[in-house]
């Protein structure tokens, strides 16, 4: 008998982070179309029926932080570095050689693998075919995640400005060395990309130029994503229902310049309406009383957060770089529209003046035009509901499992 296509995914985080969250998503409709899938996890509780295993569970909670905080250290040298943008060495991590060898996996699929969940090295030593789905820029820079306009890895990253470095033989320099010498000799990496716009940076790196990268866009289980009578969500979440609701969310939104929180802010305060109030949902804590707003605060709970969606007219979504935004899907899921800026992935789940707005790169006013827009569209129960649909034929996670799956047979074939 013909043994089942066994996948193991390799992700950092816990379940609550957006790029974990994905890929637990894609790896449960993996399951549901017969494939032998199982989930590695840093943190969290390992789940047997879920095939679910964690780093903290198998390694322990020591080890695990332990190796977050040494892979930090070699950032730390850089006095003069950002402290908003993300910077990943990767250059340590616990060998994942044991749990591999349990599983005996067909394929190894990478996911967002930094924090000290893996090093670059053990990459290198990966036998079996990698597939790695690119959820940001970092498996093809010298350590960002997003480069804020700077484009030194379409050549070689030095003197990164996140670092603060003028360095042309800074550490950014040297991780850009050693994927380039492991990306030469695995002749085993697959590369995907969640979105054209993520798909064609990686083109143009010099790490990724020769790679044949495939697209597969990130995906959400639609079904936990429908669409709520607006009046019965507010009900059941305490909102008030004589409002206009402008909905934002982001981990770290207002610590990231990249989330855009100043395009929201401003709108506020350029356009003081008693009859408008802002929503926030994420991590972050909000106590600007300026501005009329209610903090839902960290959700976990789907339907919950089905809830929000569907319960306000507008989702602000004002990054000025993302790799996908599932968030912008999940509230297109709901019925709501979306206003972002016509750049980079958003631009491909928006339709213009249809189901959202996408306004001019980094212009507030264009941006406030949007909003503003979306209120003031008439987005009733059918249009609500192919909205939704929209979602369900494009960007449905068990949709796109099948596209995975065809992809693993393939690259099985090489």
């Amino acid at each position: 008998m013909k043994k089942d296509l066994s996948v193991l995914h390799i992700c950092a985080g816990d379940i609550s982070w957006g790029a974990a969250k994905g890929a637990l998503w894609l790896h449960q409709s993996l399951m549901e179309c017969g494939v032998d899938s199982h989930f590695f996890i840093q943190f969290g509780d390992s789940d047997p029926d879920q095939k679910i295993l964690s780093a903290t569970s198998i390694i322990g909670n020591v080890s695990v932080a332990l190796y977050q905080k040494m892979d930090r250290i070699p950032v730390q040298f850089y006095k003069k570095r950002s402290r908003s943008a993300l910077f990943s060495p990767t250059l340590l991590g616990p060998s994942l050689e044991k749990i591999i060898a349990k599983i005996n996996p067909d394929v190894i699929h990478l996911h967002w693998v930094n924090n000290g969940l893996l090093s670059m090295s053990q990459i290198s030593k990966f036998k079996r075919p990698v597939v790695w789905t690119l959820r940001d820029l970092w498996p093809f820079t010298g350590g960002c995640h997003y480069s804020n306009g700077c484009t030194k890895y379409y050549r070689v990253c030095s003197a990164c400005p996140i670092l603060g470095s003028t360095s042309n033989s800074d550490l950014s320099s040297n991780i850009f060395k050693i994927k380039s010498k492991i990306y030469s000799t695995h002749k085993n990496l697959f590369p995907v990309a969640i979105s054209k716009w993520i798909r064609e940076e990686a083109v143009k790196s010099a790490l990724f130029n020769q790679q044949d990268i495939k697209l597969i866009y990130n995906g959400i289980p639609c079904s936990q994503f429908p669409v709520w009578d607006k009046l019965e969500a507010r009900k059941k979440l305490g909102l008030p229902e004589d409002k206009k609701l402008i909905l934002f969310g982001a981990i770290s939104s207002r610590v990231d310049p990249r989330k855009g929180w100043e395009f929201v802010e401003n709108y506020f305060n350029f356009h003081q309406n008693e009859d408008e109030m802002l929503v926030t949902f994420g991590s972050d804590g909000f106590d600007d009383d300026s501005i009329p707003h209610i903090s839902l605060g960290k959700i976990s709970d789907t339907q919950k957060l089905s809830q929000i969606y569907s319960a306000c007219d507008v989702f602000a979504a004002p990054s000025l770089e993302e790799a996908f935004g599932k968030t912008i899907v999940e509230s297109l899921s709901c019925g709501t529209p979306v206003v972002s800026f016509d750049y980079s992935a958003p631009k491909e789940l928006i339709t213009h003046c249809e189901n959202g707005y996408l306004a001019i790169y980094k212009d507030q006013a264009s941006f406030d035009k949007g909003i503003r827009w979306c209120m003031g569209e008439s987005f009733d129960k059918n249009r609500r509901d192919k909205m939704h649909l929209y979602v369900e034929e494009n960007f449905n996670s068990s949709n796109l499992s099948t596209s995975y799956k065809s992809f693993y047979q393939s690259v099985l074939k090489n």
